[in-house]
């Protein structure tokens, strides 16, 4: 039977689990059932108890239905409904706040990153001594654009942000529950994950895999240049020191060239021409000035998406399978 549960139970009264696996569903359908098999036979290889948390973050498919069988033949599989789609990261961050276990594997459930992969970074994170051990790619997937745009992507961010973020990083990651804990701490609207994992810090430790290809992704190139920005306001003012210093430059320029102008006109008694190059300048100046004001305007509405303090997620059901009988009530959680 299933069971809509109260997020507020009591932690005594749950089995604490070794390894909880955390997934993010959006329109997955199907994918679920095979990531869930995939998942068990991970799980057998190291031998170990575990619990499977899925966050469905507001499919429109029948995502919700495959994965309540699950929850059915499964008392160590959890289901989380979100109320609407908030976006993968802010899901994968409320999928982890529900793991009880002494490990987290965070992995994306569409099988671009094997489950198998759960017993190489266990065996790493042992063998090395680390709090986390987190997916690299070999090489990036995608075609030559999106190659060239991603590692560009990177390397810029590299630069200008204040934490450095692994070039090529993947979701699929191991974690112990001292990083997991204080990575549930991070409360923040615009989400990130990539520089909140890094930011956490503690021992971090890369493995290189092989990532598959599905030729299609949730993410389209806006999406992908909307998230840019977002990860770029997120942990660098460097766009805002890069107007300052543009903003001198160009003054000195035009400091220069009013200065030129004079001394063309007061002392060799040149005539003041050229409306076309004015009119050009007045274009350029023009559109950086709105360039800049508009870059300033995201950090400004960053500024006020936080003062709001609204939730970043919110849960409308929570589905386990329980040993008594059946209810089913409505459950928000901010």
């Amino acid at each position: 039977m299933l069971i809509s549960v109260n997020q507020n139970k009591n932690p005594k009264d749950v089995d604490v689990m070794l390894i909880s696996i955390v997934t993010t569903l959006y329109n997955s359908e199907k994918y679920i059932e095979t990531f869930y098999n995939r998942c068990i036979l991970a799980i057998k290889s190291i031998n170990c108890n575990y619990e499977i948390i899925f966050v469905d973050d507001g499919s429109v498919d029948n995502s919700i239905l495959e994965a309540k069988k699950l929850v059915a033949a499964d008392n160590k599989v959890t289901l989380v409904e979100l109320s609407k789609n908030f976006g993968h990261h802010k899901a994968m961050l409320k999928g982890i706040t529900y793991a009880k276990g002494e490990y987290a594997f965070i992995i994306d459930s569409d099988l671009e990153e094997d489950p198998a992969l759960l017993k190489p970074f266990f065996n790493k994170l042992h063998l090395e001594n680390c709090d986390v051990v987190y997916g690299v790619q070999n090489k990036r997937k995608g075609a030559i654009f999106e190659k060239l745009t991603g590692g560009t992507f990177w390397d810029f961010f590299n630069k200008v942000a204040s934490t450095e973020v692994p070039k090529n990083g993947s979701t699929v990651r191991l974690m112990n529950k001292k990083y997991y804990n204080a990575l549930s701490k991070y409360v923040e609207k615009v989400v990130f994950m990539h520089g909140i994992w890094a930011d956490v810090g503690f021992k971090q430790v890369p493995h290189k895999f092989d990532k598959l290809d599905k030729k299609s992704t949730g993410y389209s190139f806006l999406r992908k240049a909307r998230l840019a920005v977002d990860s770029i306001t997120s942990f660098s003012s460097a766009p805002l020191k890069g107007i300052f210093y543009t903003g001198v430059f160009i003054t000195l320029i035009s400091l220069s060239i009013a200065l030129y102008v004079c001394i063309k006109k007061i002392f060799f008694g040149f005539p003041v021409s050229g409306w076309a190059s004015i009119v050009m300048s007045i274009w350029v100046v023009g559109g950086l000035t709105f360039a800049f004001l508009g870059l300033i305007g995201i950090y400004i509405s960053r500024i006020f998406i936080e003062v709001k303090q609204r939730p970043t997620t919110i849960v409308s059901n929570i589905y386990k399978k329980e040993p008594q009988g059946s209810v089913e009530r409505d459950v928000v959680d901010v």
